[in-house]
């Protein structure tokens, strides 16, 4: 059960003589990832008709996800519009391809972090704005309205002046639009995005300001 890396020794007997060789032989034994943390959310009365799996830890470079007990896997921690019973085991697979033991959505826990680590989430308004704070740096993003139609507004305070970047990506990692890239000082700010002719409703938004990195999803509603 030992993990890192062993060197032993391989004895081989020469004909009918006691003399052998030995043959330094290195293992290395990688240690399989943790088991995944999650957050659900489900559908419900005033939420969308489908649901979501967040991967909250382990996360990383090198890790890959699944919801499928390891049929097909994404870098991606969020897993979105899911149909009820779709989901079978979550797995968490590392750059050794080491894999983690199953879990399944009973495992759920939506609880913020820490105020020691990186981000930590606020839960969303009532009228359905939904909030990020960066512990670190104590900004805050919103974004409203949330679900909106083509128009959403963004508005970031931040403590301290420095480069900021708000991007865009659709479900598939693909980025659909820098909303801003530029000096924001400290305070609030705001930026305007428009997305329309497009029928996809799930979009991630992501603010990287000061090496930290705030993210949120936004649903788009098509009439």
């Amino acid at each position: 059960n030992a993990i890192g890396t062993i060197t032993y020794h391989a004895m081989a007997t020469l004909g009918a003589c006691n003399s052998f060789t030995r043959t330094p032989v290195t293992l290395t034994i990688n240690p399989s990832p943790a088991n995944a943390t999650i957050c659900i959310v489900q559908p419900n009365l005033c939420g969308p008709a489908t649901g979501s799996i967040t991967i909250v830890s382990p996360v990383g470079d090198g890790y890959q996800y699944s919801i499928n007990n390891g049929t097909s896997y994404q870098s991606s921690t969020l897993f979105d519009n899911l149909q009820a019973g779709s989901v079978t085991g979550i797995l968490v697979k590392d750059n050794n391809t080491c894999v983690s033991s199953s879990v399944d959505c009973s495992n759920s826990d939506c609880t913020p972090p820490p105020a020691s680590t990186d981000r930590q989430a606020a839960p969303a308004s009532n009228d359905g704005q939904t909030t990020r704070v960066s512990a670190v740096k104590n900004s805050t993003i919103v974004a409203y309205p949330n679900p909106f139609t083509e128009n959403v507004k963004f508005e970031i305070n931040v403590a301290e002046e420095g480069d900021a970047l708000l991007e865009v990506f659709n479900m598939f990692g693909q980025k659909v639009q820098t909303v801003f890239q530029g000096h924001v000082k400290s305070g609030a700010s705001t930026f305007d995005l428009n997305i329309s002719g497009s029928s996809q409703s799930n979009y991630i938004y992501r603010l990287t300001i000061g090496g930290k990195q705030i993210t949120g999803k936004l649903f788009k509603v098509n009439y």
